[in-house]
């Protein structure tokens, strides 16, 4: 009996984790793990609580290239992360369809989960067995609804030979299945919240929050309605929650994303990095969080990357998929890499520009125009106060002035103003901008004004491609070296070897970035075509996320050899 018991203890303890357990910064409770056992996780998808406080995760499924992949089944938790039960909720009838998206529990402890490529929305009794099915066409966003759930489609399907969103034009409370008409239709719905008062809170396209009262009317919206990766707020993604206060929640761009908290009376946003320990996002790259408020009005957050534990980084990482509860004050601003600002700054990027090229002139004295431009976004203001003044290295004030510059949503709005550098040297370009009564932001540029140095090319409207290759305006700087990358493609390396020759620059070619493509086999067709034309050869992009220094070495040695060689 002993050694039997001894077996399974053994046996669980490894399942459990056999990682690294550590305690990240900014959580005071975690469950966490890969795998199938209870308390890990395959494909994290959505977390939410009941009304007694227990916690409840959607581990999903999906199908790839004819595979099966994932749990498909929801884990049960206590306010203490103690698991207590799972069931599934694989449907065979349903096959391949089978692909849940997000889950919410009603004030009876009934548990709904969408599958919008099945069309449906399950019911689960509080014991996890299965009560009935909801034909909803495109199931998607979830949420808590009085003494039901409210439930908004959308999924895009090819209609007259084109990609369309279908649903996002009403919101569906179960079981009654009565329809909710709203008065914008939204695309691409992502999440759906509920607060106290019953007001609906959609994330949708493009990368906003919308509200909407108990019977549908518009009521505002959050987000710039851009997607340009700004990591200001202006871009709300994925999931959103809403706490007993009115405080609104959401993730926003960022590598890694940050926690974003926008409160309720409409005037602060508050950010902070989704990070504990090095090389540990549990927002990688601004993916997908799912984020849930319990009743006691904690943050929960679900990292859904799903870490490797063969990888050669693994011991640094914090185990992942993750449930973690964030410390009470984790977007207090004391804390490190808390941010605070106005949300009149939602979706208001102003930008200065000098109109030169490279904002250089050759020529004092001569008059330089620079642009106030503010790009087109909803925003929170009709009306910004602009102060500019322009100053030497030596805080010596070259000219100043002030203007006035009305917005409206969905347009750019600019301004241009003059100034005239009286010698040579370096400027700066200042900006003070007001709006609402209140200071919102200071801008600035950097420019010169030099006498043309040895050899330094003209360039002429067109000569500069921009982007990262661009080697006529890497030699106008006068640096004079190009890292190109044949990954990119070997018509695109080809065609930036020839930019960079044609002006004059020193080439060191990037072999690879992956770690699939570190070998002889892929680079040697690539070393035998332009043997000729580069000199210096770097073989691999940030070996270190990928292999072992053992493994870098073991593979770096016939690459040294074959590239002697040819």
């Amino acid at each position: 009996m002993f050694p039997r018991l001894l077996f399974l203890i053994l046996l669980f303890s490894f399942s459990a984790f056999a990682q690294d357990t550590k305690m990240g910064e900014g959580a005071d409770l975690q469950i966490f793990g890969r795998g199938t056992s209870p308390g890990q996780f395959e494909l994290l998808r959505d977390i939410t609580f009941d009304a007694q406080g227990n916690l409840y995760a959607l581990d999903g499924g999906e199908f790839q290239k004819e595979a099966r992949s994932g749990n498909f089944r929801v884990q049960k938790f206590d306010a203490s992360g103690k698991f207590i039960s799972e069931f599934s909720i694989w449907n065979e009838a349903w096959g391949k369809t089978n692909n849940p998206q997000r889950l919410a529990v009603d004030n009876a402890g009934n548990i709904y989960v969408t599958q919008p490529n099945a069309d449906m929305v399950q019911q689960f009794s509080p014991e996890g067995k299965l009560a009935q099915s909801f034909n909803l066409p495109r199931a998607f966003a979830v949420a808590p609804y009085r003494n039901g759930v409210a439930v908004i489609a959308s999924r895009r399907d090819v209609v007259n030979g084109k990609w369309t969103w279908q649903g996002g034009d009403s919101i569906t409370l179960l079981p009654e299945n009565k329809s909710i008409a709203i008065e914008k239709r939204l695309d691409n719905v992502q999440d759906l919240a509920v607060d106290k008062a019953g007001n609906f809170y959609v994330l949708a396209d493009v990368n906003q929050i919308y509200k909407f009262a108990p019977d549908g009317k518009f009521l505002s919206v959050i987000g710039a309605g851009s997607n340009t990766r700004n990591a200001d707020g202006s871009e709300p993604l994925h999931s959103i929650a809403v706490n007993a206060k009115g405080d609104i929640y959401s993730m926003t761009w960022g590598n890694p994303g940050l926690l974003t908290r926008y409160d309720a009376q409409g005037k602060i946003v508050t950010q902070r990095e989704g990070q504990f320990k090095w090389a540990d996002p549990w927002s990688t790259h601004s993916s997908y969080v799912p984020i849930a408020i319990d009743p006691q009005d904690r943050v929960w957050v679900g990292a859904t990357n799903r870490h490797d534990p063969n990888g050669p980084n693994f011991k640094t990482y914090h185990a992942s998929p993750a449930i973690l509860r964030l410390t009470a004050d984790y977007l207090e601003t004391d804390k490190s890499g808390t941010t605070r600002r106005s949300m009149a700054l939602l979706g208001f990027k102003p930008q200065l520009e000098i109109k030169l090229p490279y904002a250089i002139s050759y020529e004092p004295k001569k008059p330089i125009n620079c642009e106030f431009v503010v790009a087109s976004a909803n925003r929170r203001l009709n009306e910004v106060q602009v102060n500019w003044r322009v100053y030497d290295v030596m805080k010596n004030e070259w000219g100043k002035g002030d203007f006035k510059l009305p917005l409206q949503d969905g347009q750019e709005a600019k301004s241009t103003f003059t100034f005239a550098p009286p010698r040579y040297g370096w400027f700066t370009v200042q900006a003070e901008v007001s709006g609402n009564g209140e200071r919102l932001i200071g801008i600035g540029a950097h420019g010169g004004v030099t006498p043309r140095y040895a050899n330094m090319p003209e360039l002429k409207e067109g000569d500069s491609p921009g982007g990262w290759e661009d080697a006529p305006r890497q030699m106008f700087s006068g640096l004079p070296l190009m890292r190109l990358h044949p990954d990119k493609g070997m018509d695109k390396f080809a065609k930036d070897l020839d930019l960079a020759e044609k002006w004059g620059a020193l080439v060191m070619a990037q072999l690879t970035d992956n770690k699939s493509k570190f070998n002889v086999e892929h680079a040697r067709p690539i070393i035998e075509r332009f043997k000729e034309r580069i000199k210096y050869w770097e073989l691999m992009n940030e070996p270190n996320f990928s292999m072992s220094p053992e493994e870098y070495v073991k593979g770096a040695q016939p690459l040294y050899d074959m590239i002697h060689a040819v």
